[in-house]
């Protein structure tokens, strides 16, 4: 069978999607895992449950020498340890505690996970690595029986720059996956004629021009905050607020307000797909770590040095398969999208089509398809996704994947039997066990 790629949505807490490609590929002893967690901040609540389930006893009670053990049913190794078995498994009913041939040492050497403080995952699969040890996959070829590579990806971004989302920083700008406006309610506390200043009840969540900066530009990725609306009387134009002192804001034109009218304020994030100015740009070709990334990825999979040496060096043939598994954003996304500004409108993210924010979006649409700049578009011949997997990783003959699991709000979620049924349904989606 050929190549399968496509995104399977996580929008139902707790619940593992399963897709078996029919391609054939079976779960042995010689299929090698590589875990990839994103560490670098927005994860932090998950990093402790996903390196528990990989990393939990095979026994959630008991032993193999008492015979009384009870499997975990919060642990990949509890599932996958048998697989590599070469005599009786540690658990029922044999009760083997011969680790080498129990299978926990293979799983070990097989299966293994790490961190990684940045969002640039695609460079995450450039070695394979045992442990804190990396080793060119040449080497992995040359030394074992290699019949399937396995990377699965967890992340919730995927920026390619420096970590603030500033311009220029990520292959995205914005967490929105299109335009979101939010909006704000604030009550006129005094009556105000033609004036540019205005007392409200409360200025919670207001953001003024100056503070829409991440440092580089003004409005790189959301619209000043502006005064969109009133319940009573009019509005002269959309202005916005320059400044803001105890509950007393300053607008950019004078305005006239009764005492107790509601004035609605918004701020519209701009969405992965727009473009402002100098301020977003759409193409890929702008951020020049993704460029090289991608072109870095593209050399692993088949176009360089990478998994193709395994054939080169050993004449194997293993299935190649990367399943990105994206955490999503919260329900508290800034609209502003601007590291450091402590208030402003917030919102779920998970507004865009087919559910998605923006670094999903990014994934499926720009990365897995190749849509407008990415490749669909480009006249230069430069391809700055991996929407040709399929040729790319041909020289295997197997059925390979490049997959989305697009989850939504799981930043957060701390459940490590969560977590394990995730990780355990995305080893299933190409091979079979």
């Amino acid at each position: 069978m050929g190549f399968t790629t496509g995104m399977i949505s996580g929008a139902e807490a707790g619940t593992p999607h399963y897709y078996i490609d029919s391609g054939g590929n079976q779960w042995d002893a010689h299929t090698y895992v590589n875990f990839h967690f994103d560490s670098s901040g927005s994860m932090n609540n998950i990093i402790t449950p996903l390196t528990n389930a990989m990393t939990g006893a095979y026994f959630s009670s008991g032993s193999a020498a008492g015979q009384d053990g009870v499997k975990s049913t919060t642990s990949l190794r509890a599932e996958l340890q048998d697989l590599y078995a070469t005599g009786g498994i540690e658990g029922a009913p044999d009760y083997n505690t011969d680790n080498s041939t129990n299978g926990k040492n293979a799983y070990d050497a097989h299966v293994n996970h790490r961190s990684i403080n940045d969002e640039r995952f695609l460079t995450w699969s450039n070695n394979h690595y045992v442990g804190n040890n990396f080793q060119s996959w040449n080497n992995l070829g040359n030394n074992n029986t290699v019949n399937n590579i396995i990377q699965v990806f967890v992340v919730n971004e995927s920026k390619g720059g420096f970590p603030n989302n500033r311009r220029g920083g990520g292959y995205y700008s914005t967490p929105w996956g299109e335009p979101f406006t939010g909006t704000l309610t604030k009550t006129v506390q005094a009556t105000t004629s033609n004036s540019t200043t205005v007392v409200l009840d409360s200025i919670t969540g207001l953001v003024k021009e100056s503070d829409n900066n991440d440092g580089v530009v003004s409005e790189p990725f959301a619209e000043h905050m502006k005064l969109t609306a009133v319940s009573a009387g009019s509005l002269s134009g959309t202005p916005t607020i320059t400044n803001i002192s105890s509950n007393t804001v300053t607008l950019s034109s004078a305005q006239s307000f009764a005492a107790n009218t509601q004035l609605t304020f918004s701020m519209t994030s701009f969405g992965f797909n727009s473009t402002n100015g100098s301020f977003h740009y759409s193409s890929p070709d702008n951020h020049s770590d993704y460029a090289t990334d991608i072109a870095g990825a593209r050399n692993v999979l088949g176009l360089g040095t990478g998994f193709k040496d395994i054939l080169t060096i050993s004449g194997q043939k293993p299935s190649i398969t990367y399943i990105i598994i994206n955490a999503g954003s919260g329900n508290n996304t800034r609209v502003s999208a601007i590291n450091g500004v402590g208030n402003g409108v917030v919102g779920n993210a998970h507004n865009g089509p087919g559910g998605l924010n923006a670094s999903q979006r990014h994934i499926q649409e720009g990365i897995i398809e190749g849509k407008l700049t990415f490749h669909a578009t480009r006249t230069d011949g430069n391809n700055r996704s991996l929407n040709d997997f399929a040729d790319i990783t041909s020289w295997n003959e197997k059925s390979n994947m490049l997959h989305l699991v697009a989850l939504t709000d799981k930043s957060n979620e701390t459940s490590q039997a969560y977590w394990k049924d995730q990780l355990r349904a995305a080893l299933q989606l190409n091979v079979s066990f």
